[in-house]
């Protein structure tokens, strides 16, 4: 795979990156350095929220999600999978769509069973699911920028964790908050107006979007500066 159309799949999109990255990713950054990274860019929407910029927004939305990626791929979690697990097609606490937390004052996660045949086909899909479950008239664009910080917050506190007491139960932790950050992201898009499928699909068409190659053919010192 070299490039994304607006048809395609999350884990389709995962795989671009995986295909468009990795050799370089794995040369030039340590996995704390994707983490420092992915903030960074989580910290551009926030930034871009307050200032009511939404081509702030958007461009560093599509970053954050792209470096989520990367952080996913580096630490073999299959991105596509944990989310229908954690929302499989209902919320994760209350087991509703929409989600009637709030209402219930729902504070324990119900046990679920996700049905793998019914898992969105598109990433298209997945984000419209998203808002089936977190309507985007229920919070504002705000509580939605500020929802994304504290889950990037949460996956660097489990990541960290992870690093210093490796069992099968905290990675198990670093793959919901993982899949957590990737629900928000859809939230925030939604709370925004923003297709992520068309907007990933004008960035990552003609395969990396400085190059247009497939694998990527940036100079090592241009890649450090674009993520850094």
């Amino acid at each position: 795979m070299s490039s994304f159309t607006k048809e395609g799949s999350l884990a389709d999109f995962q795989q671009l990156i995986d295909n468009l990255y990795r050799t370089v990713d794995d040369q030039l950054f340590s996995l704390f350095q994707l983490i420092s990274i992915t903030s960074r860019f989580t910290m551009r929407v926030v930034k871009g929220v307050r200032k009511d910029d939404r081509e702030m927004v958007v461009s560093n939305l599509t970053r954050a999600f792209s470096w989520l990626m990367t952080l996913a791929n580096r630490l073999h979690i299959d991105v596509s999978d944990v989310m229908w697990k954690r929302f499989p097609g209902v919320c994760s606490y209350c087991g509703q769509s929409p989600c009637v937390c709030r209402e219930h004052r729902v504070t324990k996660r119900v046990r679920m069973k996700e049905d793998m045949l019914k898992k969105p086909k598109t990433l298209d899909t997945a984000q419209k699911k998203m808002n089936e479950i977190y309507p985007a008239g229920a919070r504002t664009l705000a509580h939605a920028g500020i929802h994304l910080a504290e889950e990037m917050g949460e996956i660097t506190e489990a990541i960290y964790r992870y690093y210093s007491n490796p069992t099968p139960a905290v990675y198990e932790e670093v793959k919901m908050e993982i899949a957590d950050y990737a629900s928000v992201i859809f939230n925030v898009a939604n709370s925004a107006d923003i297709n992520l499928s068309e907007e990933l699909d004008k960035r990552y068409r003609n395969g990396c979007y400085e190059c247009h190659a497939c694998p990527c053919k940036c100079e090592p010192a241009k890649v450090a500066t674009i993520a850094t």
